[in-house]
């Protein structure tokens, strides 16, 4: 590619339009090159290099531009365009996984936050769902599966665990839309990997006490209405502990923030829903200030 057209090398040292783009500065751009390279094994393909495939790839994540448009602006067939975010996504998602996201029992003690010390300093991992519109199937029985009462139309759900200090640690498979909490919280494993003794922060939607007591785990969760009011201690609880759940809330929408992850998916990519949910949640732990700053730039 010339550098005078749309790619990495017209846009490379502005971090204003790399972020844009992107969602990653040039310095983190490059990060995430070296770590990918040694273990890129496939051919170049004509017409563009490996480098800008990375970055046609992130803008597609980043804006949620269609593979038409970005064919437009490379200069390449939109099936190209296809085999190269396919290829790539799946790649990306192969390398995220070799990352082990989960910290030990000293990160967490040592980098526990002071708001969490008083009442919650057990805390292992904050969890909360979120959910992916998909575009309406054609069979009966997978669209009954996907339709979301919650959002009243098909979609997939995910589990995402981030530990107190605000780093996203978990990031379980995309389940149908009609799946509990407590169900893609049981069939995650989340629960199966934290240590006895420690505890699980949640909303109150998520009705898993029981299990956590089984496994010998805490369960901090907002207490729920039994009265026709709740009391003083039990708003103050709720209180205390919606103020510390507000992080994995904002992470989610850090997520949300690459808009690919905003817009309808369709059923002929569904194979790569899961690896991009995931490789994205990666990548929102590359880049923690993503949400703010672009917010500005698209204003």
């Amino acid at each position: 590619m010339k550098e005078s057209e749309f790619g990495y090398e017209k846009f490379v040292g502005d971090d204003n339009k790399m972020v844009l783009y992107t969602g990653l500065t040039s310095e983190q751009f490059n990060a995430l090159w070296n770590f990918l390279q040694p273990e890129i094994c496939t051919p170049a393909r004509k017409g563009i290099n490996q480098k800008n495939e990375l970055f046609v790839v992130l803008v597609r994540c980043r804006l949620g531009l269609q593979y038409e448009d970005l064919a437009v602006r490379i200069g390449i067939s939109r099936q190209t365009v296809s085999r190269i975010f396919e290829g790539w996504i799946t790649f990306l998602h192969d390398m995220a996984c070799k990352i082990d996201l989960w910290p030990s029992i000293k990160y967490i003690d040592e980098y526990m936050p002071d708001n969490f010390k008083p009442s919650y300093a057990r805390t292992r991992i904050v969890l909360d769902c979120t959910e992916i519109k998909v575009q309406s199937a054609s069979n009966c029985d997978l669209q009954s599966m996907n339709f979301s009462s919650y959002k009243n139309c098909a979609t997939v759900k995910g589990l995402v665990g981030i530990t107190p200090d605000g780093v996203g640690r978990f990031f379980s498979d995309l389940m149908p839309g009609s799946t509990s909490d407590n169900e893609i919280t049981l069939k995650s494993g989340v629960l199966d990997i934290i240590e006895p003794g420690r505890g699980v922060m949640t909303d109150r939607g998520f009705t898993i006490q029981d299990v956590c007591a089984e496994k010998g785990l805490y369960h901090y969760a907002p207490p729920m209405l039994e009265a026709e009011q709740l009391s003083v201690s039990e708003c103050a609880k709720t209180f205390d502990i919606a103020h510390l759940r507000i992080h994995v809330e904002r992470f989610i929408g850090r997520m949300r923030n690459w808009h690919i992850l905003s817009q309808v998916w369709p059923m002929n990519q569904y194979n790569v829903l899961n690896p991009a949910w995931k490789v994205i949640g990666f990548l929102v732990n590359m880049c923690p200030h993503l949400g703010p700053k672009i917010n500005h730039i698209e204003e």
